[in-house]
């Protein structure tokens, strides 16, 4: 009855047997070995199995032992033996089994040699101790120290000296000999194993091998220390702001650079009170910065201004860091003073946009700004103008007085640029003494001409250099982008060509383009392209005027007019004339009447033809040459001619816009040798007496506008007179051109002047003509 109690059997339960409590998985098996047991007939025989109590359905853990009881002829009639419930011993040791197979796995996992010693540590078991020093395991006393490098020895053996001394768990980090040769870093983690009375009566420790991770320390530690010493050396400082709890660190050289102490606390205000006012509002708070930067490196630049009032530039480097759950948890970066190359930059950028004489932009800026402000006026509907300065007898001023004036003029034009033109305009050197001017401006507004006339007023003030005086003034020309033009790349072409409209006109105005000018533009093209055509071709020759004599009626020389031929036969110089205002053809066409008019006249002379002598006009750019005067005599002299035979005329516009060194000078050679200088056109510009005094004039040549008018205009009479009666004074003589009428001649007679010329007389004639022409005139003073 106890053994049913035992297996959870109740009064109701009083048909059942043990095959009906059995635990499923078990019975098969509990049957085969209970009929095994029932063919023993000697000894004990044991077997375990589970039943589910049919009391409280538990599953229990059941030992039988049992034996055979025999009769009288050794048969095993039946069985006798015991029931044990050994459930609660079975789980502890299946929970001890499930203990040890997890220690060692983990001691499988961490670590590569476990080792047990006694007390005093003088016999030692060492699992795995072979496998990784290639060393006996069986090494007893200090001896296995040997194994770790020399330079871990002593305080390996200090640390457990300690710790054994006071029965204490200790920790080593030690590079242990390897089977592979060298040494690899290993952890020794030891603990006492102690007795019921406290005492240690053992030590336990696990070497684990953490070289791969010591090594990326130590890595790191001199990554750092680089990263440290560089950073000192650059002078960049650091800083790392927590986002989650707001703490912030700065490296000692952050503080330096906010020139505070570097036992200051870090502090954002103290940050911002540093960063100079007008770059503070660009720097973000930090939520803020931290929706800016998220997901790349932020680079900024600002200003810090110190107490003293000095500003340095700082570039400042920061990355954000986030956290698991992809908030932003941490600012990392850099700050870095980057003065000097901020300086070095503006050098770059002036060097390659400015101008180094002005302090103005150069052509280069001038035109990005005047792309920029054609697209501004694309945007908007708003308009760009460009306007071109040049400032009026420039190389006078560089001729007479010297470059050093010419740098001074230069710079206070530019200055008084930058003050009379509008304060979004752009101001720059384009080169020479040439200027430009960008603004934008509302469509057909009269801003550029306003503009213009300020530039023109400012120009027009007085400098001072050396204690001297220097007058100046300047042209404007200007072209309003799309108001004159659809074409945004004609912009510059059209101002330059309305500057030179307002220099042809007379100088010291402003020009505003016009279609027109484009023609012009074009005819000045065909003219120069024809003026070259026909020096290529040889086409350029001398024609002959007489100048008569109005008090014997003798022919007493010629004017050399310059004509070529082409396709359509003889052409004038008018239609020449802009290639005489180009320097480069002006002296070709100049030398090459020079040598034919040399040759015509040593011909005249070898055949005894009474020319007299031959006047040649000479133009501003022949007259700038420094040879111009010596190639004169030389051509002269190689021909065997006498320097009284030829004359040179100049106009008033080479005495009053170009009368530089070079023009007073040739025109001394010359005068002094015997080349006699006559004032061409005289009475139509703005030639002074100063003028007449200081060039060595000898002709004045009244000009055919005069003339022509005379009979039918009493103030032409009375400028002729005038002119004639200044040339007496002043020791000049006079030349009538133009004259056509024999009252005209008679009125040059009666008012003194001594020469005439015009169809009158004869028109330009060949070289061939002249000697049959003089031999054919009859002298007939105007007087008779």
């Amino acid at each position: 009855m106890e053994a049913r109690r035992m297996l959870g059997f109740r009064e109701q339960d009083a048909s059942c047997g043990l095959l009906d409590i059995l635990h499923p998985d078990d019975r098969d098996l509990v049957v085969e070995q209970y009929r095994a047991n029932l063919s023993q007939t000697v000894g004990m025989s044991m077997t375990t199995f589970r039943i589910v109590r049919p009391d409280t359905g538990d599953t229990r853990w059941i030992a039988s032992r049992g034996r055979a009881v025999l009769d009288g002829e050794g048969s095993a009639v039946r069985r006798i033996g015991t029931f044990e419930d050994f459930t609660e011993r079975k789980r502890t040791q299946d929970a001890l089994r499930s203990t040890l197979r997890r220690h060692q796995a983990l001691l499988d996992a961490t670590s590569v040699i476990v080792w047990h010693s006694d007390a005093a540590q003088t016999s030692c078991e060492r699992q795995g101790w072979a496998e990784f020093t290639g060393r006996l395991a069986t090494e007893v006393g200090d001896g296995w120290l040997d194994a770790i490098h020399p330079a871990d020895r002593a305080g390996v053996r200090a640390r457990r000296d300690r710790a054994h001394a006071a029965g204490e768990p200790y920790l080593n980090e030690y590079r242990l000999s390897h089977v592979d040769g060298g040494h690899r870093w290993v952890r020794d983690d030891v603990v006492p194993l102690l007795s019921d009375d406290r005492l240690v009566d053992g030590w336990v420790g696990i070497i684990s091998d953490i070289h791969e991770r010591r090594t990326a320390e130590q890595a790191l530690r001199a990554s750092e220390e680089r990263l440290r010493l560089a950073s000192e050396v650059a002078g960049l400082g650091t800083y790392d702001v927590d986002l989650v709890t707001g703490r912030r660190e700065w490296s000692p050289e952050f503080h330096d650079l906010l020139r505070i102490p570097r036992t200051t606390a870090p502090d954002r205000r103290l940050f911002l009170d540093a960063v100079h006012p007008d770059d503070r509002v660009h720097l973000l708070d930090d939520g803020q910065m931290s929706e800016e930067t998220h997901g790349s490196l932020r680079i900024s630049t600002y200003r810090l201004r110190f107490g003293s009032g000095e500003v340095r530039w700082m570039e400042e480097r920061e990355r954000l860091f986030l956290d698991a759950e992809s908030r932003p948890a941490r600012r990392v970066g850099t700050m870095q003073d980057i003065t000097d190359r901020k300086r070095v930059e503006h050098e770059l950028w002036l060097a390659a946009h400015a101008d180094a004489l002005t302090g103005l932009a150069n052509r280069t800026l001038f035109q990005a700004r005047v792309e920029e402000a054609v697209a501004e006026a694309d945007v908007r509907g708003t308009e760009a103008c460009v306007l071109i300065v040049d400032i009026d007898r420039f190389k006078e001023v560089n001729d007479t007085l010297g470059h050093d004036a010419g740098d001074t003029v230069l710079r206070a034009m530019a200055d008084r640029l930058r003050r009379c033109c509008p304060s979004n305009a752009t101001v720059a050197r384009l080169g020479g003494d040439e200027f430009g001017v960008v603004i934008s401006c509302e469509r057909y507004r009269a801003a550029p001409n306003v503009v213009g006339e300020n530039i023109l007023q400012a120009l027009r003030q007085p400098l001072m250099h050396g204690g001297r005086e220097i007058e100046s003034s300047g042209s404007v020309g200007f072209s309003v982008y799309p108001r004159h033009d659809a074409d945004a790349t004609a912009l510059l072409k059209n101002a330059d060509m309305a500057l030179y409209m307002a220099k042809k006109a007379g100088r010291n105005r402003v020009a505003s383009f016009d279609t027109t000018m484009r023609d012009d533009l074009r005819r000045r093209v065909d003219v120069l392209r024809s003026a070259k055509e026909a020096l290529n071709r040889d086409a350029v020759l001398p024609f002959y005027q007489p100048k008569v004599s109005l008090q014997t009626g003798k022919v007493v020389g010629f004017e050399a007019l310059l004509r070529w031929r082409d396709a359509s036969g003889l052409r004038s110089p008018s239609d020449l004339q802009e290639a005489f205002a180009d320097p480069d053809l002006a002296c070709r066409l100049g030398s090459r009447m020079l040598s034919r008019v040399v040759a015509d006249m040593r011909v005249w002379t070898e055949r005894g033809v009474p020319f007299g002598h031959v006047a040649l006009n000479a133009g501003a750019p022949e007259l700038h040459r420094a040879d111009f005067a010596d190639g004169i005599l030389q051509a002269l002299a190689h021909a065997g001619l006498r320097t009284d035979q030829l004359e040179i005329e100049v106009t008033e516009g080479v005495l009053l816009d170009d009368a530089t060194v070079a023009v007073t000078r040739a025109l001394k050679v010359l005068s002094g040798a015997g080349v006699a200088i006559s004032l061409d056109d005289f009475g139509t510009g703005y030639a002074s007496l100063t003028h007449l005094k200081r060039f060595p004039v000898s002709w004045l040549k009244i000009d055919r506008s005069f003339v022509s008018n005379m009979e039918a205009d009493k103030d032409a009479q009375v400028i002729v007179r005038a002119v004639i009666g200044l040339a007496h004074n002043l020791g000049l003589k006079t030349v009538a051109e133009g004259v056509e009428t024999r009252s005209q001649l008679d009125f040059l007679a009666d008012v003194g002047c001594k020469l005439a010329q015009g169809y009158l007389f004869a028109k330009p004639m060949a070289a061939a003509e002249v000697p049959t022409f003089l031999a054919g005139w009859r002298a007939s003073p105007a007087a008779t």
